[in-house]
């Protein structure tokens, strides 16, 4: 189990680094203020988190609760996770240049060892989705390429599909999600 101060320093640490859309954002002209529009802005929120596991032969329907929230001034999405049914909870750390439609983050679950998994990715408007991939190590020495692939179908609704895509090329899906927004009581 990762230590607070550990999650801390790597979230420093990333932020250090900067984000691609900080220097859009720092590129906008006038009074314009607060961060830029993309898919990320869709995931601002608490959700209520219902999915398959596919790939586990047997494996029960899991649920879980999703909350994102801006970090600063709206440059950067953090998003935990926590699987209610799994006994497994994660985070996410990204950030959007709208200039490119690029997404840039890391991935940090409670069951990855190895540490964060750098991720990157592309919207697309046209069709609301967003594509990520990400690699993976695994045992001896290999990596597996993880493909995360949103859709957006509604304001309050989200479908997240994760697929392994291993070193023979064949790609298997290992988690669906549905995800949707909770509404205040």
């Amino acid at each position: 189990m990762l230590s607070g101060k550990y999650v801390l320093r790597v979230i420093g640490a990333l932020l250090l680094l900067g984000s691609p859309a900080q220097a859009q954002q720092e590129s906008r002209s006038g009074d314009q203020t607060g961060p830029l529009p993309g898919p990320l802005h869709r995931q601002v929120g608490t959700w209520s988190v219902q999915g398959d596991l596919p790939a586990a032969e047997g494996a029960s329907p899991t649920s879980g609760t999703r909350i994102c929230e801006w970090m600063g001034d709206g440059r950067v999405l953090l998003c935990r996770f926590v699987n209610s049914t799994q006994s497994y909870a994660g985070m996410a750390v990204t950030s959007y240049d709208a200039t490119s439609h690029a997404t840039s983050g890391y991935w940090m679950g409670a069951a990855d060892t190895h540490g964060p998994i750098r991720i990157t990715g592309r919207f697309d408007p046209e069709t609301a989705t967003l594509t990520e991939r990400g690699e993976k190590p695994v045992a001896g020495g290999k990596t597996v390429v993880l493909e995360y692939i949103w859709t957006f179908p509604a304001d309050d609704e989200m479908r997240l599909k994760v697929y392994v895509r291993g070193a023979d090329g064949d790609r298997q899906l290992v988690v669906s999600d549905r995800i949707t927004r909770r509404r205040a009581p």
